[in-house]
């Protein structure tokens, strides 16, 4: 057997055959190397073998006739039996060799011939700089082998973009950023990487074109049309022309459609659309328009109380973040005192401040805050108000059976600075904390989550189930969750499922909802906190706002509180979170004025509630309820209230 398998690789090499035959034979008494007659490039092959396998004995894989101590690779006989192997990546005859360790004497030999492997490449005649495009190949798919495209006159080592052929066929490669000839090459995977096939391509420049309006009022949101390559990255931007040092305005990425919406600046004067690729940064169409100065105007009160929540009507653009603001003009840089969006409708709602003076409302411009109109307002002292506050003869706070469930907004925008710390880290530990010292050991607890890890989707999660406190679970799942970028908040459709998942809970449910985001799903919350008492009147949703800023939206979170029996707590720092949610765990009350509308709430043994003077009813949201009538509150003193006859059950 072995003598006919070396006289056919001796013919296929072109070797004397009768003398090798012969010392070969004489070897192969004792020794022997057994390999296949002949591999490919770059393939893995096995080889047998037989000898005295002392501690220094090797084979090794050497060309054909080569002398002395040369080789392409060896492997110790101690590794095993039977040894692999590589096959060059140069095709020819090549020699194994068992070689004494101790002698250097080569014992017995055998020949492998190594043929050229085979591959083909299927490439687009000609695509754009920067492009991604599709490379459809044949070839051994063997361990390391890329599809990559490099300069023509480029070494066999040399690696542009490229792509692995174990991540699919076709090949997905991107295209240089340099316009020329290039040559797509199948390289193969060993030490030397031979090139396996090549096909020319030709990348040229991509050109693009922008329409839009010539003029447009300044701050409106405008559909651009374009055609261009639409490479990853490749977006439209809006910069001054001529150019300024100061940063670009909007930004979009072309992947969002077309046509795109663009918001142009709010400050009059000439501007220029650009298509920017994304790799290069290639400038590849401008379009120049004109923006034009937007117009307002506001009607107000011009004389305020103190705290006074007023209406103010206005006209304007209505673009995207146009604000309504009542302005201390003294401060440095006009500081806010009390705004709404003028999206909220017209009119808006805003609040005076506590402190008399002369203000100004305005009228500003959702990007820079450019002033469109405004009217001076002078506020006045507001006559002595009253104050209540509202004591049981028990413990009030969490105390006897309930459910806790956290709902937690992870989205991008609820991360508002709490004195210098990251908002969103700081409220986290804030929980961590109240869970670890707090919540009674064995709390039945649940963990609703939205806002996180994805960007542009109405989702939200329960995380955690309702089941017994686990401190150690809880708080390391509360510390895995972060910010996602571009989230949406689905407020409405988490508060829905809250019911789902209380569903198993026995007694008192007590909700608390982190937020700083707003409803931007389409959902009704309002409609949801209902929804959920109905459900469940022994359930109560308490709201904690992180860092809201407008007043309107203030009042829409403490309006949603109340629609779910709870209380609205306001947080703009640390502090001011640890006790928002210690008051989240105690009884809330109502005031009712004489209209029967809800004029104030407060928390059974919190603090005093500022109102104004007069008769109210007073409705201690327990279970059951309490109520109180024709409780008075006198002009610059403090009312106390306390229930005497019934304990006040905690929550």
């Amino acid at each position: 057997m072995i003598g006919s398998t070396i006289f056919c690789i001796l013919r296929f090499l072109g070797l004397p055959i009768f003398a090798t035959i012969a010392a070969a034979t004489a070897l192969a008494d004792q020794v022997r190397v057994d390999a296949p007659v002949q591999v490919t490039q770059g393939e893995s092959f096995s080889v047998s073998w037989s000898g005295p396998n002392q501690a220094s004995d090797v084979v090794r894989l050497t060309k054909a006739g080569e002398s002395g101590f040369r080789y392409e690779s060896e492997a110790s006989t101690r590794s095993g039996n039977p040894l692999r192997f590589v096959a060059p990546e140069v095709p020819g005859p090549y020699e194994l060799r068992y070689v004494d360790g101790h002698t250097g004497r080569v014992l017995a030999f055998t020949w492998v011939a190594v043929a050229p492997v085979r591959a083909h490449l299927q490439v687009p005649r000609q695509v754009d700089t920067g492009a991604g495009f599709e490379v459809v190949w044949a070839g051994p798919d063997r361990e390391g082998d890329v599809i990559t495209i490099v300069d023509e006159h480029s070494p066999a080592q040399a690696r542009g973009s490229l792509a692995r052929t174990r991540q699919g066929n076709p090949a997905q490669i991107v295209a240089p950023e340099s316009a020329g000839l290039f040559e797509v090459r199948y390289v193969s995977g060993g030490d030397r990487g031979s090139i396996l096939a090549v096909a020319p391509l030709l990348v040229g420049t991509p050109s693009a074109r922008i329409e839009g309006p010539a003029d447009v009022i300044a701050g409106a949101r405008v559909q651009i049309l374009w055609d261009g390559p639409d490479n990853a990255g490749d977006y439209l931007i809006v910069v001054d022309r001529p150019p300024r040092e100061r940063a670009p305005y909007e930004r979009v990425h072309t992947w969002r459609g077309n046509p795109l919406s663009v918001i142009v600046p709010d400050v009059p004067g000439v501007y220029e659309i650009r298509y920017v690729t994304g790799r290069t940064l290639q400038t590849l169409a401008r379009h120049s328009f004109v923006v034009l100065p937007a117009r307002a105007s506001l009607a107000a009160p011009i004389t305020l109380e103190a705290s006074q929540v007023f209406e103010t009507h206005w006209i304007g653009p209505n673009h995207v973040n146009d604000v309504v603001a009542l302005v201390n003009p003294d401060a440095i840089g006009g500081a806010l005192q009390s705004f709404a969006y003028t999206r909220r409708g017209n009119p808006v709602k805003i609040k005076a401040p506590e402190k008399p003076g002369t203000y100004e409302i305005r009228y500003l411009t959702g990007g820079s805050r450019l002033s469109l109109s405004s009217i001076d307002v002078e506020v006045v002292e507001a006559p002595p108000a009253g104050m209540l506050r509202v004591v049981s003869e028990g413990e009030s706070r969490g105390t006897g059976d309930f459910a806790f469930e956290l709902v937690l907004d992870a989205a991008a925008t609820a991360t508002p600075p709490f004195a210098g710390e990251h908002g969103f880290d700081s409220a986290k530990q804030t929980v961590i904390d109240m869970i670890s010292d707090t919540l009674p050991a064995g709390t039945p607890f649940a963990l609703r989550v939205f806002g996180r890890d994805h960007a542009d989707m109405c989702r939200t999660d329960l995380e955690l189930p309702l089941e017994p406190l686990d401190r150690s679970r809880a708080t390391d799942k509360l510390r895995s969750i972060t910010p996602s970028p571009l989230a949406k908040a689905p407020l409405g459709r988490s508060l829905e499922l809250v019911a789902e998942d209380l569903r198993k809970a026995e007694g008192r449910g007590v909700v608390v909802l982190v937020v700083n985001s707003e409803e931007s799903c389409e959902g009704n919350p309002i409609a949801a906190a209902r929804g959920l008492r109905r459900l469940a009147a022994d359930v109560r949703l308490n709201i904690i706002g992180v860092g809201i800023e407008e007043f309107a939206q203030q009042e829409y979170l403490r309006q949603l509180a109340i629609a779910g029996n709870g209380h609205y707590f306001e947080v703009n720092d640390s502090a001011g979170f640890t006790r928002a949610l210690d008051g989240a765990l105690r009884t809330p009350f109502e005031l009712i004025d004489e209209k029967g509308e809800v004029a104030a709430t407060g928390l059974v043994d919190g603090d005093a509630v500022l109102v104004k003077p007069g008769t109210y009813a007073v409705n201690i949201l327990s279970n059951p309820p309490l109520s109180f009538a024709d409780v008075k509150v006198e002009p610059g003193k403090q009312a106390v209230l306390q229930a005497r006859d019934q304990a006040l059950p905690a929550g």
